[in-house]
């Protein structure tokens, strides 16, 4: 007989692959890459620094035309960027 434990285990992994698959992947390209080192670039010389984790990820929604859902609005500053804030707790 299997334990509780194992089978709660078992629900949480498939849970978490459905999510996963339903997600839409969007790959970086050049014109992402090039977009977001154009963003890195630009903000810098405004004397914000943002990470590149954070320009990759706005490149991508504004290359596909996304909007993007961040609880973290102060890592996008790109005025030309649709943002949906997450509710606060």
């Amino acid at each position: 007989m299997a334990s509780r434990g194992w089978v709660a285990e078992k629900v949480a992994i498939r849970q978490a692959l459905n999510l996963l698959q339903s997600l839409q992947y969007y790959p970086i390209a050049w014109p992402v890459a090039r977009l977001a080192g154009d963003l890195k670039r630009d903000y810098g010389r405004k004397g914000i620094t943002l990470a590149t984790t954070d320009v990759t990820v706005a490149a991508v929604a504004l290359y596909n035309e996304l909007t993007l859902i961040t609880d973290s609005l102060k890592h996008y500053p790109m005025k030309e960027l649709d943002l949906y804030p997450l509710p606060k707790d």
